[in-house]
């Protein structure tokens, strides 16, 4: 794996949201969730909600320590920082590129589908909750077009899918705690569209703000059931948290949260998601190595 960063844009087609619904297989990974959970959401631009669309939610991880500062683990890939005094993180802001998924290059795990997931959000490294929203893109052929969706999820709830999104697309993404809710918000630069939704803690759950991510995803139920899809790299940049004390300061920031690397492996333990070194503390490249 070369772990100079590279940060580049992607050149691709853009696909309609017709085409985008149209490839997702009914009964796919994961509950319906146009309703969403309870809160409300706004769309702007060209961004509409993806009624009746199911996408694959978020499957906590079980990272294993293998040196000081590096966790495999066999659905996420990236950097997550946990906080290591009485303060929380109150906001992450982070912008990616949406990756272009290759599906002649994908493995399909025994749903018949490869999955990618790009995202950035608070909790979920260490606890039962994540606040988080971010890009879908997956396979359901391997000689078909891939299928491109934004989204967000509180965790424990269902994910709450959106069209309008598309691979190449410069993505922005903040969660922040705002009194006792939290305010998920993604703009699509590329194309001035976006969706902002202001959601409590989900019922009979903890949102503790005690970890914050960025990250890539074999959602769901991860392989073999959902192999990772070849998203080839994608860019992580302008990475940013707030803590509760006022501090704003990168993922380095040692006074309050130890930042930690992890590695995506499959079940022999090979590698399938690697992400770059750190550049300032506030931006990385994530790799793709294999699908399962």
């Amino acid at each position: 794996m070369n772990r100079r960063l590279w940060i580049a844009a992607l050149a691709v087609p853009v696909l309609s949201a017709a085409s985008l619904a149209a490839a997702l297989p009914a009964g796919a990974a994961g509950p319906a969730a146009a309703s969403g959970p309870a809160g409300s959401y706004r769309t702007f631009g060209s961004m509409r909600a993806a009624l009746g669309v199911h996408l694959a939610g978020t499957r906590l991880p079980r990272p294993a320590r293998v040196t000081s500062s590096v966790f495999k683990s066999s659905n996420w890939s990236g950097y997550a920082s946990v906080i290591k005094t009485s303060v929380t993180i109150s906001e992450i802001t982070a912008d990616f590129t949406v990756p272009s998924v290759n599906c002649a290059r994908s493995t399909l795990g025994t749903s018949g589908r490869a999955y990618d997931s790009t995202w950035a959000g608070l909790d979920g490294f260490g606890d039962n909750t994540v606040e988080q929203e971010g890009v879908d893109g997956f396979c359901t052929s391997t000689r078909g077009a891939p299928s491109y969706f934004a989204w967000y999820e509180m965790f424990p709830n269902a994910p709450v899918a959106f069209t309008g999104v598309s691979p190449g697309d410069a993505i922005t993404v903040t969660t922040d705690k705002v009194g006792r809710d939290w305010v998920l918000t993604l703009h699509d630069l590329t194309t001035g569209g976006g969706f902002t939704t202001t959601q409590p803690c989900p019922a009979g759950a903890r949102c503790r703000d005690a970890s914050a991510e960025v990250i890539t995803e074999d959602p769901g139920s991860a392989t073999p059931f959902l192999d990772l899809a070849d998203f080839g790299l994608v860019n992580h940049t302008a990475i940013l948290l707030h803590a509760s004390t006022g501090v704003r300061a990168s993922l380095v920031a040692p006074r309050l949260w130890n930042t930690d690397e992890i590695e995506m492996i499959d079940g022999s333990g090979k590698l399938m998601a690697v992400p770059s070194t750190l550049y300032a503390g506030q931006a990385f490249n994530i790799g793709w190595s294999r699908g399962s």
